[in-house]
C-alpha cells in the first residue's frame, strides 16, 4: 500500500474513532452522576482556585490508588490478571484518568 493509501486509511480510522468517541461522550453527558460532569466539577474546582493543580492531580492519582487495589482484590479472589475481564476494566480505567488528568503514567511505562 501506498503512502497516499495508507494515509487515507489512517485518516478513516480517526474518524471513525472520533465519531464512536463523541457517541460515548455525548451519551454520557447527560448523566449529572456521570464522568463528565464529575470531571467538570474538578476541572471547576482547579479553575475556580478551590484546589491547586497539584491536588486536581491527586483526584487522578487517588483514582489509579482505587483501580490498583480493585485489581489486587480481584487477583485475591482468583482472577487472572492476563485473561480477567475484571483487571482489564480496571487498567482500561487506568489508562483513561491518566488521560484526563496527566498524570503522565503511560510515558512511565515505555
Amino acid at each position: 500500500m501506498d503512502q497516499g493509501a495508507q494515509s487515507s486509511v489512517a485518516d478513516e480510522d480517526v474518524r471513525r474513532l472520533a465519531d464512536q468517541m463523541r457517541q460515548a461522550l455525548q451519551t454520557c453527558s447527560v448523566h449529572t452522576v456521570g464522568p463528565l460532569a464529575a470531571y467538570e466539577r474538578c476541572t471547576a474546582a482547579l479553575d475556580g482556585g478551590r484546589i491547586s493543580e497539584q491536588q486536581f492531580r491527586e483526584i487522578g492519582r487517588r483514582l489509579v490508588a482505587m483501580s490498583e487495589e480493585r485489581m489486587h482484590a480481584y487477583e485475591s479472589q482468583g482472577e487472572q490478571p492476563g485473561n480477567s475481564p475484571k483487571i482489564s476494566r480496571e487498567r482500561r480505567l487506568i489508562s483513561f484518568v491518566d488521560a484526563l488528568f496527566a498524570l503522565g503514567l503511560r510515558k512511565k511505562e515505555s
